[in-house]
């Protein structure tokens, strides 16, 4: 789970901590691309309108929840 061996309760959480950060902008970038894709589709092909806007606001959802 961590990269290096730890000295004390500190380095761990220090590790831990930047681990999670890591993720989560990860996962945000992934949101993001995801965003980029669902307009590219509604502007360029014939889909379900209804269904493709409302997975485009939770995703905006989720990423404005991640700004807090």
């Amino acid at each position: 789970m961590l990269k290096k061996k730890v000295d004390g309760l500190e380095d761990y959480y220090y590790q831990w901590m930047n681990k999670y950060k890591d993720d989560a902008d990860r996962r945000g970038e992934l949101l993001k691309e995801s965003v980029e894709l669902f307009y590219t589709l509604y502007n360029h092909y014939v889909v379900n309108e209804e269904a493709t806007m409302e997975m485009i606001g939770k995703i905006e959802e989720e990423l404005a929840d991640g700004k807090k």
